[in-house]
């Protein structure tokens, strides 16, 4: 059962036509109904023909999706939502004009040129790298055949379908699920053969080059490859070796990664660049991101340090406040120079690679740059007022401790018909205050205290030693009783 032209989904999308069906589901063309923009959806529409149930059907499907919304580049496509719908799963994602490989393939009397052929490899080997080292584990793909790759007008590649990509896990001896189409899946998909690695998409990437090269269908005789000469002469004896590596059946026999694959590839033909499809997206530059966050960084950790310590001055001790002034520190000083770095290993990157997109190496670098400036103008003239002004800083927060005691004190003897406590440790047994602070420049020493019964009165001092000297306080001092109030000297 099929939907039909026009149905509408969603209350967000028209259907235009059917574009595949299979075992699991069926995909269409479909169109935004705000703009027309056309789309691709997906729908899991489980057929008992797939060999699987219906839960192992749904965590495919939705594991697709888990990778497409992660892919950040422009051989792959994008994810725009999942939907439900007549108790049926939607999936969105970009529309790839072009034709698929097999059916460039099919329709080619004589096998593809060698030219496009290591062409379109190379540019899928790049798709490939990116889908093996930019996640914390590689992802394998694992389902590499000529029908999940369309080749747009501009002859750029693009990977579709990834419904039986999986993470790679180095500690598993076979895979969960044995999955893959025969003749380009590797031995190891086979069950009970072993795990699919990033290797296994070296041998159906060489699968797919043989076959462009020689028109040899591998879904005949799987896993089954005749001499490459013998089925088109003009193929040189370097080309046939360097595929033959690729499509070894012994997975410690083939290239160690796709990288070197593809280098080899390079070597060979002459063709070293990557030209983006006009219109495509680039590549996040993560190295001149990361520079333009450590400049933030640097600029929004000395207000957030100073809130935080002006919040934690009443309630808590000079340790704390020490600790993020060390941090404070810490980032200021290194921030900066790591994200200039940051911002020119971002520069050469996008010189060299024009994927990678050049935005924001220019703010990152000019942003940190600033900020080494200002930092060593500073150092320079405020060095000496900033340690008096910490120690006032001190200063202020030890008279607010004696003043928050002494108004518990007061609340004390009003309670007490006016007298004052033995010590003021009952104020934390009566919970009129949750706890004594100590000054916050000694934190091992606490308050002075002595009371009088009559008339009764109180005095409260500072007993750390050369704490505020700086600041011109002597020891015993700030004060605070409720004749005189707060007094420092």
């Amino acid at each position: 059962m099929y939907l039909e032209t026009g149905t509408i989904l969603n209350n967000f999308y028209r259907v235009v036509r059917l574009l595949g069906k299979g075992s699991m589901g069926n995909v269409y063309l479909v169109e935004r109904l705000k703009d027309d923009k056309k789309f691709v959806v997906k729908e899991l529409m489980f057929s008992g023909e797939a060999g699987l149930d219906m839960s192992t059907a749904r965590e495919i499907f939705f594991r697709e999706a888990e990778f497409i919304v992660k892919f950040n580049h422009p051989g792959l496509p994008a994810m725009y939502g999942i939907f439900t719908e007549n108790n049926r799963d939607y999936l969105t994602m970009d529309y790839i004009e072009g034709k698929n490989l097999e059916e460039i393939i099919n329709s080619s009397p004589e096998p593809i040129s060698e030219e496009s052929a290591i062409n379109w490899v190379i540019k899928i080997a790049h798709i490939l790298d990116y889908l093996h080292n930019s996640f914390h584990a590689p992802i394998v793909y694992r389902d590499l055949k000529p029908s999940n790759i369309i080749i747009t007008p501009g002859g750029n590649p693009k990977l579709v379908d990834f419904g039986i990509c999986r993470y790679y896990n180095p500690e598993k001896n076979t895979d969960t699920f044995s999955y893959g189409s025969p003749g380009y899946a590797a031995p190891e998909q086979y069950r009970g053969r072993g795990q699919s690695t990033p290797r296994t998409d070296v041998f159906g990437l060489g699968v797919i080059l043989f076959q462009m090269l020689t028109k040899y269908d591998p879904t005949l005789k799987p896993l089954t490859f005749p001499p490459m000469k013998s089925l088109n002469p003009l193929i040189s004896g370097e080309l046939e070796s360097i595929i033959s590596r690729a499509i070894q059946l012994d997975p410690a026999n083939r290239y160690i990664s796709i990288m070197e694959f593809k280098e080899k590839l390079e070597r060979y033909s002459g063709f070293y660049s990557y030209p983006p499809e006009e219109g495509s997206p680039k590549l996040t530059n993560k190295w001149a991101w990361t520079g333009l966050i450590l400049a933030l960084l640097a600029v929004v950790s000395p207000f957030l340090t100073s809130f935080l310590c002006y919040f934690l001055s009443s309630v808590s001790s000079s340790f704390i406040s020490d600790i993020l002034f060390f941090t404070y520190t810490i980032i200021v000083l290194v921030s900066p120079p790591l994200g200039l770095i940051a911002g020119i290993i971002g520069s050469i990157k996008a010189r060299k690679d024009k994927n990678i997109s050049s935005v924001p190496v220019s703010l990152a670098i000019g942003c940190n740059s600033l900020i080494i400036l200002f930092m060593v103008l500073m150092i320079f003239i405020l060095s000496s007022g900033f340690l008096k002004a910490r120690a006032q800083g001190t200063l202020a927060a030890c008279e607010s401790n004696l003043k928050n005691i002494a108004m518990a004190l007061e609340m004390y003897a009003a309670d007490n018909e006016g007298h004052y406590p033995a010590s003021i440790e009952y104020l934390t047994k009566t919970s009129y205050i949750k706890a004594i602070p100590p000054c916050p420049g000694s934190i091992k020493t606490p308050y002075g205290y002595i009371y009088a019964v009559k008339p009764d009165n109180f005095t409260l001092w500072c007993s750390g030693v050369k704490v505020h000297n700086s600041v011109g306080v002597e020891d015993g001092f700030p004060q605070y009783n409720p004749g005189n109030g707060l007094r420092t000297k």
